[in-house]
């Protein structure tokens, strides 16, 4: 007979010790960084996950750009995150503070929003 359990009911995973096991955050540097690096990463953008970042580091190389442009140059960068999934990060860069509104632009006949760093 097995016993039906809530979320609740649960007990966090511990160390041998009996510490609790935290989730590490996102990695923003190389296990081989020296501790420099390390620092230095968490202070640039210490509250974003690998995708916000990939993104941010888009406007940081090609500058301010709609979402349309965005989406090229993601392709070009090589990036692997979705259309949706890129306009999703900007987004949630721009609510965080790192990217704003700069202006507009005509983009295959439609008016745009450009964006760009703070």
């Amino acid at each position: 007979m097995t016993e039906n359990l809530s979320f609740f009911d649960l007990t966090p995973p511990t160390h041998r010790g009996g510490e609790p096991v935290e989730k590490p955050p996102y990695t923003r540097h190389r296990k081989t960084d020296p501790d420099t690096s390390r620092e230095a990463a968490y202070k640039v953008a210490p509250n974003l996950r690998a995708s916000q970042l990939e993104v941010l580091a888009l406007f940081r190389k090609y500058g301010e750009m709609t979402d349309y442009q965005l989406v090229v140059w993601a392709g070009v960068a090589g990036c692997r995150q979705s259309t949706s999934g890129l306009r999703t990060r900007r987004s949630e860069l721009v609510e965080s503070g790192h990217l704003e509104r700069k202006g507009k632009a005509k983009v295959q006949g439609s008016n745009r929003i450009v964006w760009g760093q703070v």
